[in-house]
């Protein structure tokens, strides 16, 4: 897996997980809306797995939100989103 690959995922999973616990969704729920398995979730949401269009826009379609807001580096309203590196240690 690339460097640029491996980033996006890690996009992906951080942005998944946000959104799904802004709308007080589960990991079970979402599968089940989304018609996956709950493991997909988990994969994704850890970055551990690729993922195709097609299981983007069901989960996406899920959450209530275009696919572009699983990658987006910004929410919404502007704010940045924190990513690993730029999470502060507790």
């Amino acid at each position: 897996m690339t460097p640029r690959t491996r980033a996006a995922l890690q996009l992906l999973a951080e942005n998944l997980r946000r959104i799904r616990l802004e709308r007080h969704v589960t990991q079970e729920e979402l599968a089940e809306r989304a018609g996956y398995d709950t493991r997909m979730i988990q994969y994704l949401e850890s970055a551990q797995r690729n993922v195709t269009v097609e299981c983007l826009a069901a989960i996406a379609d899920a959450l209530g939100v275009g696919m572009e807001e699983l990658f987006a580096a910004e929410s919404v309203s502007g704010a940045r989103h924190p990513t690993r590196a730029h999470r502060k240690c507790k």
